[in-house]
């Protein structure tokens, strides 16, 4: 997937070296993918379509010249002494996303002292620097577009199909030991040898209702950031969606402009075109891990939000994921409803643990020719269970803990196979924590001797006799 590359710089200090860097990536990553300032149109908002195209880079080029530094206003004070100095924005938004920030060093320039810069941006130097000159141009140019080629993607959707396959084959494992010999102690075997959850705060404990905030995805390594959103914001104009979503940062920059680590979020509400794939942000709330408010910005009411300022929906993104879910009301719809608990489905079998029980809803038809019959299932244990041991590695605002997971499975009798398409879970009282939708869909081939062949054979019985 092309790389979306933001490129920062001072007119009056590098602008002619702006130009021929943009020109030189737009040839090697495509027009669209290259943002700098003079492309914006006539009447356009500054501040809004500079919020809009950090929001969706996931590489900065920070063009540093001989005059960055020192560079200064109509008043005589350097520039990024100005809490409102768009570079200085730029950079601090940039560092804040956990993105890739390449300080590009021109003709020669040195890199500034970590001490003359603004707390809220010396992370910059912890950035590994290039050289461009005008000498090296070509050579140099190649090599970082080599280096921007080598980063790794920041979007979830591969580590997001990991989770999903790790969630599957969790609860795969969990329905499928219990009438193996030996399976028990080779699944904790497997299990214990898995890195675990690392311990992370919940950066709105206290600041919401149980329920009222559902996680919908993780993105970002070391560590992961969680990424919620509220169902009872959902809001439809036409073929428009309008969501609150909320969000935890690595750092931001708080009200005395110091970093605070790993304890920060942001609430916003997105407006999705669910025809035409476009977003844009209508308002967003900056908060501190105490819940104070660090900023606050607003474009407009979400009904009529002008979505030119906003982007293309990428493909992968979270944004991608939210317009799966909001544009979809089985998506967005829980599958254990206050009208359909656990308590009205009917029992399958004990888990292998011991810990709790399976059961299985009613099947249903559906139009799809190879997988033509849907149900769901259900886990709910005696007691309650870390979210952490859901994921590998470290995730920043994860829930406390799960009591029941839910599956919608859809069966294909033929073949003898089954896919997960959805996959919740819950807490001790029912309240919904958690959606992921597996992108995309794995299906899986059922064991004969396992609850899944019975499972199987109960729903396409049913079939048969209809």
């Amino acid at each position: 997937m092309p790389r979306k590359i933001f490129i920062s710089y001072r007119r009056e200090d590098s602008g002619a070296n702006a130009l021929g860097i943009g020109q030189y990536l737009e040839h090697e990553f495509g027009r669209k993918n290259v943002f700098i300032d003079v492309d914006m149109r006539a009447g356009a908002k500054f501040p809004t379509v500079l919020v809009q195209r950090l929001a969706e880079c996931k590489v900065m080029l920070v063009l540093i010249g001989p005059d960055w530094l020192a560079a200064k206003d109509d008043q005589g004070r350097r520039r990024l002494d100005d809490p409102g100095d768009w570079v200085r924005l730029e950079i601090s938004h940039a560092l804040s996303r956990d993105i890739a920030v390449i300080p590009v060093r021109l003709n020669g320039a040195e890199l500034p002292p970590k001490a003359a810069l603004p707390d809220d941006i010396r992370g910059l130097l912890d950035h590994q620097a290039v050289s461009v000159t005008l000498a090296g141009f070509r050579n140099e140019m190649a090599g970082l577009v080599r280096d921007i080629r080598a980063i790794p993607d920041p979007w979830p959707w591969r580590r997001a199909g990991a989770i999903a396959a790790g969630f599957l084959l969790l609860f795969l494992l969990g329905v499928w030991a219990f009438v193996q010999p030996g399976a028990i102690e080779r699944v904790r075997q497997l299990v214990a040898s898995l890195p675990t959850g690392g311990t992370s705060p919940e950066v709105w404990s206290g600041r919401g209702r149980p329920g009222e905030w559902v996680l919908y995805g993780t993105i970002g390594q070391g560590p992961a950031l969680s990424h919620y959103f509220q169902p009872a914001s959902i809001r439809f104009f036409g073929d428009r969606v309008a969501y609150r979503a909320r969000y935890a940062l690595l750092a931001s920059v708080t009200e005395n402009k110091k970093a605070n680590s790993q304890g920060d979020y942001e609430d916003v509400t997105n407006v999705i075109d669910c025809k035409n794939s476009t977003t844009a942000m209508a308002d967003r709330t900056v908060y501190s891990s105490a819940g104070a408010v660090i900023s606050q910005s607003k474009w407009g009411t979400p009904e009529f939000l002008d979505l030119a300022i906003g982007q293309a929906i990428p493909p992968g993104s979270m944004l991608a994921i939210g317009q799966y879910i909001m544009c979809s009301e089985d998506m967005r719809t829980p599958l254990l409803s206050k009208q359909n608990l656990v308590k009205n489905m009917k029992y399958l079998v004990r888990t292998s643990a011991g810990n709790g029980d399976i059961f299985h809803g009613a099947t249903k038809a559906i139009s799809d020719p190879t997988y033509p019959i849907e149900l769901v299932t259900a886990i709910r244990f005696d007691a309650d269970r870390p979210f952490t041991e859901l994921f590998q590695g470290t995730v920043v605002g994860l829930p406390r803990n799960y009591r029941t997971r839910a599956d919608r499975l859809q069966l294909n009798c033929a073949d003898k196979k089954i896919q997960d398409v959805k996959f919740e879970f819950y807490d001790a009282d029912d309240h919904w924590l958690s959606l992921t939708t597996p992108i995309p869909v794995q299906p899986i081939d059922v064991v004969p001797g396992t609850p899944f062949e019975a499972l199987l054979n109960v729903a396409c019985a049913k079939r048969e006799k209809n």
